[in-house]
């Protein structure tokens, strides 16, 4: 007896969630808009749930407060199908208009960042090894075709991947990447299931909204004999096996060129590789390790221009100290001759705390702790200062860098910037300086005395008198 289609849907999305090394004993969340493909991959995962191909699974929604009350609806429903499925259910609501504008972004790029950062939140938060989204094939051709609108390198010609990393221990998976819209519009009828229509998705707002409701149709009405989406299907595929080939090249590359460059900073995104190595190397193995190492960064999808490619690759070539901005907070630069550099920004962490004897706060270097010490000796080491008890008598606090900062450094006469100390110890642009946490006087707030992990002032030498002394200390955790 011939299976049926909606059989063969199931059997192809277990063998997807084993082919990517989902096990009996993993949890799975899958992102649900409302929507047909989604309501779909929610139903046939519940499924399997059931056959025991894993152990849970959870619904996460996110309202992008674009559609009033048409979101409060999709938001209501999606809450009744976790309650049909017996699920879990994460809901998160963020407007993404002023992130958008704050950013300077499309809508779309703001409601992937929204989305993907809710999706690593739940998954870290409550153990989900995988997350789950319901792209298909026609999200797939549209992808693609956005990709060679922009003029994309090769692995834009695949277009959305069945898997990519979201970060450590939690894989991003798309089941129904090979099913056309067509094949997962027919199991829902034939299920009976119910789902909602997302309004925006007819607007031509949106580039993708565009490609989908005039492009696409347009190939199929000029080339009726050929099905466009199955040729876009198998030129994913093909240029899949390309890109494979190329990744391992990639690899080689980056093995050869990386350096490890010492940071203070635990919290920066960053790498850092021998311009002299990319510059005598293929442009377009260079071009593609610079968008894996910046994906791998963001933990999102990510592409360069050609334009930014040109400007990138001129600079690698001619040695030219330069700072190229990609995006809002993503940067690479020759901050010196040989040293290329990818950061990754994140915002500025604003710490103006107290730091009371036994307490501990982390900071972006890392930990600084104050405690009672019976040692009186003078420490080289830069991750200690030594403090006498007289020098604060209403406490010490933590606080950001300011142009304005000076620090007369231990064993010297006379202060020094400390915009000039941290410049030394290579933190050189204002952006890295104004992220960097100093310790200072509670009462006299302009009196730096710890540069941590670089100086200490010269008000922290313990004099032969002093009673009780203390220690400050970083941690890197």
């Amino acid at each position: 007896m011939a299976r049926s289609k909606n059989t063969q849907l199931c059997d192809a999305v277990e063998a997807a969630l084993k082919t990517v090394g989902v096990k009996p004993t993993d949890a799975i969340l899958v992102g649900v808009s409302g929507g047909i493909d989604s309501v779909v991959l929610a139903h046939i995962l519940h499924s399997l749930r059931k056959k025991h191909t894993f152990s849970r699974l959870a619904i996460a929604h996110i309202d992008h407060q674009l559609r009033g009350k048409e979101s409060d609806r999709d938001r209501s429903f999606v809450g009744e199908l976790a309650q049909t499925l017996r699920t879990e259910l994460f809901l998160h609501s963020e407007q993404i208009t002023s992130i958008a504008q704050n950013k300077k972004i499309s809508l779309e790029e703001a409601g992937r960042e929204v989305r993907y950062s809710f999706f690593k939140d739940c998954a870290l938060q409550y153990d989900f090894q995988w997350i789950a989204t319901a792209h298909n094939a026609d999200d797939r051709v549209e992808t693609i075709l956005m990709s060679i609108i922009r003029g994309t390198g090769i692995r834009g010609l695949r277009g959305i991947p069945t898997q990519r990393k979201l970060t450590k221990g939690v894989m991003v998976i798309r089941p129904l990447l090979d099913y056309s819209r067509e094949e997962i519009t027919s199991y829902a009828s034939e299920k009976k299931l119910r789902w909602r229509e997302d309004s925006s998705n007819s607007k031509p707002d949106f580039t993708r909204n565009r490609i989908r409701t005039s492009v696409i149709p347009a190939l199929s009405k000029a080339m009726p004999q050929q099905n466009v989406i199955d040729g876009f299907r198998r030129l994913a595929h093909n240029a899949d096996g390309v890109i494979q080939y190329i990744s391992k090249q990639v690899e080689v590359l980056k093995r050869k060129s990386i350096l490890k460059v010492d940071s203070l900073f635990v919290d920066l995104s960053e790498r850092h590789f021998d311009r002299t190595v990319l510059a005598r190397s293929e442009s377009m193995l260079v071009r593609e390790l610079l968008i894996a190492e910046i994906e791998e960064l963001l933990g999102s999808y990510f592409s360069i221009t050609s334009e930014q490619w040109n400007k990138i690759e001129a600079m690698i070539i001619t040695s030219t100290p330069k700072r190229i901005q990609l995006a809002t907070n993503i940067f690479v630069s020759l901050a010196e001759p040989n040293i290329f550099s990818i950061d990754v920004h994140h915002p500025i962490e604003k710490i103006h705390q107290g730091l009371a004897v036994g307490e501990k706060i982390v900071t972006s270097i890392g930990q600084l702790s104050l405690k009672k010490t019976t040692s009186k000796k003078i420490d080289h080491d830069s991750n200690v200062a030594y403090v006498r008890s007289d020098l604060f008598d209403t406490g010490l606090l933590v606080r950001n860098w300011k142009p304005s900062d000076k620090l007369q450094p231990f064993g010297m006469n006379g202060t020094k910037l400390v915009s000039d100390i941290l410049a030394e110890a290579g933190i050189r642009t204002e952006e890295l300086k104004r992220r960097f946490p100093l310790v200072v006087l509670a009462q006299a707030p302009n009196t730096v005395i710890w540069v941590p992990g670089i100086r200490a002032s010269e008000l922290c030498r313990i004099t032969p008198n002093c009673e009780t002394a203390y220690i400050l200390k970083r941690k890197i955790l």
